[in-house]
């Protein structure tokens, strides 16, 4: 008989004795502030069979139980954890809580066809376009590449970081979309220069803010959740 998993969107605190089959569908490593070779925690974001996501973290003292475990993209059977509510001006879900990894939490990497490979859900320009403050909310976005600036640098707190300023276009408008550090490069490098045309551009997991007055999204290596890919339509 088939092993029965509880739902993401059935978590609430009051239970700890949950099974999951999940995706992990995003991973990244928070770095320490004054020590960014040393990971603070490891931050997930899970995918289930109904499409439904929750955040989940690794924190400080258990990386290193479970640093070599865990990878982007694979299918996991969990089971064992804390549950916490969902707070941060980064939150990765609109999940009202976040599970927390404990030294009982069971990790079975699996095969699975029912899980799917991506957990897309994007957000319309239009949507977008009426954000009158900063979204706690890490969003997905789709869009025509129209611009690309030159190189530019940022300095704060006496480090210099690459930044790289697109923008998206569709049917209802224009977005901008800045990228720092290694999100910069990378497209940098996918990008021939001078040929902007024809490219979409997915935006995982970035953030929105308000600059000027006006709606834009950034991509940036100290916030991990932002994550971009494109490909060539």
């Amino acid at each position: 008989m088939a092993p029965k998993f509880d739902a993401l969107k059935s978590v609430v605190p009051q239970r700890a004795a949950y099974r999951f089959l999940v995706r992990i569908d995003r991973l990244w490593v928070v770095p320490g502030f004054t020590k960014p070779d040393q990971a603070m925690a490891i931050e997930m974001v899970f995918l289930d069979q109904h499409g439904d996501k929750i955040q989940a973290t690794v924190r400080k003292t258990l990386v290193y139980k479970f640093v070599d475990q865990l990878k982007e993209g694979v299918v996991y059977r969990f089971a064992y954890f804390s549950v916490v509510p969902n707070t941060g001006s980064y939150r990765a879900t609109h999940h009202e809580h976040k599970l927390v990894f404990q030294m009982r939490t069971t990790v079975q990497p699996c095969e699975s066809s029912v899980i799917p490979r991506h957990g897309l859900c994007c957000v319309s320009f239009a949507a977008l376009l009426k954000y009158d403050k900063d979204s706690d909310f890490l969003i997905d976005v789709i869009g025509v590449l129209s611009g690309i600036s030159t190189d530019r640098e940022y300095l704060k707190d006496g480090k210099v970081t690459k930044m790289l300023v697109l923008e998206l276009t569709n049917s209802r408008g224009k977005i901008e979309c800045t990228l720092f550090g290694d999100f910069a490069y990378q497209i940098k490098c996918f990008i021939e220069p001078g040929n902007i045309h024809p490219t979409v551009i997915v935006l995982l997991y970035a953030k929105v803010k308000l600059y000027r007055g006006l709606c834009e999204l950034c991509g940036c290596a100290k916030f991990n959740a932002c994550f971009q890919a494109s490909y060539k339509s």
